[in-house]
């Protein structure tokens, strides 16, 4: 990621600087030399572990999943409309703070399909369509701070699916290369550089193609929050063989 590799050259700025005004002969003693550098570098990576931690807030906001602006409850909170320090809802989604959608879904089908999919949505995309399908307004949270329930207020245009889901690319779908060989094999849990999942979030820890498999929820880097460019079809083709 961008952001880690600009961290890091600042981190190797600071260690060249700092060694710069020792060997300058500001410091004789080498041992004392040693201590400093070590307890700059350790000031140095809490300083980027820090700035790390913050990157998830800070590719959020402004983004299409901060949900903290007009017509939802609270003009200055981010993670609670999916996140929740106590008290979340199961174990799919770390601390999740929503209830996930009882919606009947119509999944993908072809004639052509030859891997196996699940007869509904299933794991971290269920928890994506706790929004997108359309049913359930995006502040209405399963651990709610205002003690009040949601507004009117749902997903629409391009962002709400619904429950038809048979126009869009599958999802909860096993990834199978053995049932169809038009597909690059998958190690270690990916596909390349995507993600496939199991029952849970945790990226690389099944056989799955979910939404989160294409989509990165905390990264608008690429939109609409791609894990990759898709010039030239490459998201596409890290799949798919053509």
């Amino acid at each position: 990621m961008l952001h880690l590799a600009i961290l890091n050259l600042i981190l190797q700025l600071v260690e060249k600087a700092i060694k710069k005004l020792i060997y300058q002969g500001q410091s004789e003693d080498k041992e004392r030399e040693m201590k400093t550098m070590n307890v700059v570098k350790l000031v140095a990576s809490l300083l980027l572990l820090a700035m790390v931690s913050s990157l998830a807030v800070a590719q959020i906001a402004t983004s299409e999943h901060d949900l903290s602006g007009t017509n939802t409850k609270d003009n200055s909170q981010i993670c609670v409309y999916c996140h929740t320090p106590h008290n979340a809802n199961g174990g799919v989604v770390p601390l999740w703070n929503r209830d996930f959608t009882t919606s009947s879904f119509i999944m993908y089908d072809s004639p052509t399909l030859d891997m196996t999919i699940a007869s509904a949505p299933q794991g971290v995309s269920l928890a994506c369509l706790s929004c997108h399908d359309g049913t359930i307004a995006v502040d209405q949270l399963f651990g709610d701070p205002w003690g009040a329930s949601g507004s009117t207020h749902k997903v629409g245009g391009d962002a709400k699916l619904g429950t038809n889901l048979s126009n869009d690319h599958p999802i909860s779908i096993t990834y199978d290369t053995t049932a169809d060989t038009a597909f690059v094999a998958a190690s270690a849990g990916k596909v390349g550089t995507l993600p496939l999942f199991g029952t849970t979030a945790a990226p690389g820890a099944g056989d799955q193609v979910e939404c989160a498999s294409c989509h990165s929820v905390h990264d608008d880097s690429i939109m609409p929050f791609l894990r990759k460019s898709n010039a030239g079809s490459a998201l596409c083709l890290t799949c798919h063989i053509k």
